[in-house]
């Protein structure tokens, strides 16, 4: 898990750059990334006007994650700007949070109750 970008990833990240759907889905909006891996479909997402970004996934993946959301940073984003951040699936209260939420996506998800 975490180590590759699986092709509705892929697919996942082409269709949220096309204009038009980053537009109308993404743009201004807050995007939750349930189970990010690598965590570039939310990064995608901030780089399309996100207004705000999650990126979540297991404990494990939390580094990794930070490590890419730093590099897209400095490759994306004006100094200061803010547009995603990191959280594991250990934050409480996850019920509240889905649903506060305008975008859940994830892609290729896989969901079991022993992590």
């Amino acid at each position: 898990m975490g180590a590759v970008v699986w092709d509705a990833g892929d697919l996942l990240c082409d269709f949220m750059c096309h204009p038009a759907n980053s537009q109308q889905y993404i743009h201004n909006k807050t995007v939750l990334d349930l189970g990010s891996g690598t965590g570039v479909c939310g990064i995608v997402a901030a780089a399309n006007g996100a207004k705000q970004t999650w990126l979540t996934d297991v404990k494990s993946l939390k580094g990794l994650n930070m490590n890419n959301l730093n590099m897209a940073r400095e490759a994306f984003f004006a100094a200061g700007d803010e547009p995603a951040a990191v959280r594991g699936l250990e934050t409480p209260n996850w019920t509240t949070i889905l649903f506060s939420w305008k975008v859940v996506k994830n892609s290729e998800l896989i969901f079991t109750l022993n992590f």
